[in-house]
């Protein structure tokens, strides 16, 4: 699996504020291998276009030690995050759970 076809089709880049992933991949005791791609809050073309040059390689996402992690934030307040299950991986969206109203309606004064 190409890791930036993967985030192409998993994530709506007009949505992203930004984003970390980091690859570790399971077979290789080369420390070379592994890297981390980071793409800043307010980055511009420039940043994406290297983020996504970054993340342009092969990963075996299927049964076995899962090598993709990270944290993609969103405009919205929610965020994907690496998930893996008996070897498979995948980016799992995360929706901010609503503010309960009881919480809304505390109102505090200054003692």
């Amino acid at each position: 699996m190409n890791a930036k076809e993967e985030f192409l089709r998993s994530v709506p880049l007009n949505e992203v504020k930004c984003a970390i992933v980091e690859y570790e991949p399971s077979l290789s005791w080369d420390e070379d291998e592994k890297h981390t791609a980071k793409l800043p809050c307010d980055f511009n073309d420039e940043d994406m276009a290297a983020f996504l040059k970054s993340l342009d390689f092969e990963y075996n996402p299927g049964f076995g030690t899962q090598e993709l992690y990270g944290t993609i934030w969103l405009k919205s307040g929610n965020w994907l995050d690496r998930e893996e299950y008996d070897g498979a991986e995948w980016w799992a969206y995360r929706r901010s759970p609503d503010i309960p109203s009881e919480l809304l309606a505390i109102h505090r004064t200054n003692s």
